[in-house]
Order: structure tokens, then C-alpha cells, then sequence
């Protein structure tokens, strides 16, 4: 018996099916699983796990990068949550480069602005700055007798943080600086790189605007139908009043202002779930 011949409509059929699958398999591989992948990321952050909500986040950035989870009352950028993956996981260059993708993408994102903050607290002084001499530094150590030759080698090797001043010469001559260590002093505050904000004053001024803005959208949710069950008991509005103060008194060395930071981010996160589910059992009770 010879074999039986497709004819044309057959092939076009299945050239249509074929076609249409590879379409469905592009949709499913590249849209849909991106609201998956944000949901258990979500989950893992939540629940302490930054490594794995990486690795989710990771893969639905790649897929979707101008992806926007939707979670009313609150919307939050696929990039804003690798940034906060990374930053829970202790790698805050690259929770840097991804807060600030963010902002470029939504400079409301008052979620990526605290993060960003978050991650320039959390740099250490460099010891060069650290090491630098002050005047008072100089002053102190012609007045204990330290040859103004050593102190000269010493300026040379650490720098200085200040720049002379006709005053400020004066004094030092007094004290017992000769030509070479004067001459030093000047080298100093010419070969001195600029001095750029230094991270804690860009994190600080990253967290108030953030905490500023947290307390516009709060204000603003509350004539929403989720704004009579957000923050009930007003946790997250006594936290951002707290830690705006602390900036307002100048303690913000302290390590309470960033654990606050941390547990405003937190709890914003969570109480997406908390609102919608109280919202819920508020519109399907009996009566």
C-alpha cells in the first residue's frame, strides 16, 4: 500500500498550528512566567530568603525589564526588587546599579529611593579620608616637638583635609612649620582630588526624600478603597515620623535610623498583603 499524501490545505493547517505554538511558546516563555517569577521573589524576600528572590528577580528582569508589578495600593518596578534582592544579600554595588535603573524608569519609586539610600549608609569611610591630616593634626605635633622635616614626609605620604589660609599659616609658623612643611601643605590641597558628597550625606538625602514621599502616598491612598484597611495601626507612619526626626536631631549615626530604614521597606512590602486580604474579608463577610 503506498503511503498517503498530505495535501495542501493539510500542510498549511499544520504550518498555522506550528506557527501559532511557536507564538504561544514565546508568550508563555517571555510574559506570562514574569508575573510568576515577581510573585515567588516576593515571596523569598519576605519570607528572608534574598538569594533565591535573586535569582527569580534575575530572570524576570532579563525577560521583562520594564516590567511593573501592580500590587494596589502599591506599584513596584522589577528593578527596584533585584535592587532590593541584592541589598538584603549584602551586594550593594550592584543593588546600587539596579535602585538607580529604577529611578531612571520611575523617578517616584519611592521604594528604590530608600534602598538606594540604604546602600550609601551602608559604605564605610574610605581610610584615605579617614587618615588625611587636619590643621589641628599639624598643630598638634610641631607643639609636641615633632621635627616640622617629619611632619612635612608625613603630609606628603597622608594628605591633607583642609586648604591653607593666610590665618592659618601664620598660626603654623608660630607653631614651628618651616618652609618645606608649609610648601608641602600647599602640594597637599592642589594634588587633592575633588571631594564628592561623601555617601553618607547622599544616602541621608536619598532616605528623607524617601521617607517624605512615603508620607505623600500614604496621605494620598487613604480615600482609596484599600486606604481604610493600609497600616491600621499606623505602625509604618510612627516609624517614617521616627526616623525623620532622627535626621531633623542629627542622630542618624545611630544604628536604630537604618534598622528603621530597613523595617519601613519591609513592612510596606508586607502590608501589600495585609491590606488586600483584610479588604477581602471586609467585602465577602456575611451581611
Amino acid at each position: 500500500m503506498r503511503p498517503r499524501k498530505h495535501n495542501g490545505a493539510n500542510e498549511t493547517t499544520m504550518h498555522r498550528s506550528l506557527v501559532f505554538f511557536l507564538f504561544m511558546f514565546v508568550i508563555s516563555g517571555c510574559v506570562i512566567p514574569v508575573a510568576t517569577e515577581v510573585e515567588s521573589g516576593r515571596t523569598a524576600l519576605i519570607a528572608g530568603n534574598p538569594e533565591m528572590a535573586l535569582a527569580h528577580f534575575q530572570r524576570g528582569a532579563r525577560a521583562q525589564p520594564d516590567y511593573v508589578a501592580d500590587l494596589s495600593p502599591l506599584r513596584e518596578g522589577i528593578w527596584t526588587y533585584l535592587g532590593r534582592a541584592y541589598y538584603d544579600s549584602g551586594k550593594l554595588s550592584e543593588a546600587r546599579e539596579a535602585l538607580a535603573q529604577a529611578l531612571k524608569r520611575d523617578e517616584g519609586d519611592f521604594m528604590a529611593r530608600l534602598y538606594l539610600g540604604l546602600t550609601f549608609l551602608r559604605v564605610k569611610s574610605s581610610p584615605t579620608q579617614a587618615e588625611s591630616f587636619a590643621l589641628a593634626d599639624i598643630m598638634y605635633a610641631l607643639k609636641e616637638r615633632v621635627s616640622p622635616k617629619r611632619v612635612a614626609a608625613l603630609v606628603k605620604q597622608r594628605g591633607t583635609n583642609f586648604s591653607l589660609t593666610m590665618e592659618m599659616e601664620k598660626d603654623l609658623r608660630t607653631a614651628g612649620a618651616d618652609d618645606e612643611l608649609m610648601e608641602q601643605i600647599r602640594m597637599s590641597a592642589r594634588n587633592r582630588p575633588r571631594v564628592e558628597e561623601p555617601p553618607t550625606q547622599q544616602g541621608l538625602r536619598e532616605a528623607e526624600r524617601a521617607l517624605k514621599e512615603i508620607q505623600n502616598w500614604q496621605e494620598r491612598i487613604r480615600g482609596t478603597n484599600y486606604g481604610r484597611f493600609w497600616d491600621a495601626r499606623k505602625r509604618i507612619r510612627s516609624q517614617v515620623e521616627a526616623n525623620l526626626t532622627m535626621i531633623v536631631t542629627k542622630k542618624t549615626d545611630r544604628q536604630e535610623f537604618i534598622s528603621g530604614l530597613e523595617w519601613i521597606g519591609r513592612a510596606i512590602e508586607e502590608e501589600v498583603d495585609l491590606a488586600r486580604r483584610d479588604k477581602l474579608e471586609y467585602e465577602n463577610r456575611p451581611g
